[in-house]
């Protein structure tokens, strides 16, 4: 796919894709925009604004914006300028670069242009690219520090809240201390290597720090592959089973937004001929992204055998979920 290529695909083609969750359309200041909650982190109030007609997004509380091979960067914390790698990640998304969903085409055939941004927005963002007038790519979260797992509320929160076994967790999670660069407020969390940086999870906050997030392999050359969307229900699993390591080759994806990603190394692995996914139950909340990520991977891989392993958690919206209420009723 050609950078060119890239610009004629939808933004909001994209984010259906990926599992982004769509929360409302607003009038912005200069029009009509669509709201998404950001795929790079937990918010609960959606901020993620797509002007269709112009193909240019926003995500103003971590001060991005640009067209998608910015989106794709932010959203898989990529260098801005990792155009190479942006198009591999579009690549596995579109086959056939033309073939937009259903629902995009509605979208776009009842829109009319409407500008995102006003000059106030624009001369609020130091970072300006002088070219576009779009925000350069910049990590939102710093770490400043990480060590072993030490802080008394970390793992009450893995044990006590999640009830993850916390032998376990320490020989996968770190204790990372971060700095939002935009009020310079410090905190600490849960860290799980994601790519060159981490995937920070607390009580109250669930994201990524810093650039370069990846998914997370561990690596056992086995025809099997067990894929966990969180490290959380990773982690779950491990507890579940009472392991120390996975029996099989484990891939966490950290972000649905990574699913080409785990695509792109099945497909460069012969090895591997099954899947055992344990996905997201969405659909219990009328929800189908976990059902729409499934049948992303049946159709990219349908050489190979995918199991849905959520079947093991039938009245629970994911592994951590059930393994709260085991753990929870029987003790």
């Amino acid at each position: 796919m050609r950078t060119q290529d890239a610009r004629n695909i939808p933004i909001v083609d994209y984010l259906d894709r990926i599992g982004a969750k769509f929360a409302r359309t607003q009038q912005g200041t200069n029009g009509l925009e669509y709201v998404y909650h950001s795929p790079t982190r937990s918010d609960t109030k959606p901020s993620l604004c797509v002007n269709i007609e112009r193909n240019i997004w926003s995500d103003v509380p971590v001060g991005a914006g640009g067209r998608l091979i910015e989106l794709v960067c932010h959203i898989h914390n990529l260098p801005n300028n990792d155009v190479k790698s942006a198009l591999e990640v579009l690549d596995s998304l579109y086959p056939t670069i033309t073939s937009f969903s259903t629902k995009t085409a509605r979208i776009m055939a009842k829109n009319q242009s409407q500008p995102l941004f006003d000059d106030s927005t624009l001369r609020s963002e130091p970072r300006a690219n002088n070219a576009t007038g779009l925000n350069k790519k910049s990590a939102a979260i710093e770490v400043l520090r990480v060590q072993p797992l030490f802080s008394y509320p970390l793992k009450q929160y893995l044990q006590n809240e999640r009830k993850i076994n916390l032998a376990i967790a320490c020989k996968y999670v770190k204790e990372v201390t971060c700095r939002l660069l935009a009020s310079d407020k410090q905190f600490y969390s849960v860290g799980f290597a994601s790519g060159s940086t981490f995937a920070i999870r607390n009580k109250h906050f669930k994201g990524f720090a810093g650039l370069g997030v990846d998914i997370s392999v561990f690596d056992k050359g086995t025809s099997k592959v067990l894929l966990f969307e969180g490290f959380i229900d990773f982690l779950s699993y491990l507890t579940a089973k009472n392991l120390d390591s996975p029996p099989f080759t484990a891939v966490v994806l950290n972000s649905s937004a990574m699913l080409g990603r785990f695509i792109h190394l099945v497909e460069q692995q012969p090895v591997i001929t099954q899947v055992d996914y344990f996905r997201d139950r969405d659909e219990l909340n009328n929800k189908s992204t976990g059902l729409e990520t499934l049948a992303q991977l049946q159709t990219a891989l349908s050489n190979k055998k995918i199991n849905d392993l959520s079947s093991a958690y039938p009245n629970h919206k994911d592994l951590n979920e059930w393994l709260i209420y085991h753990v929870t009723n029987s003790q």
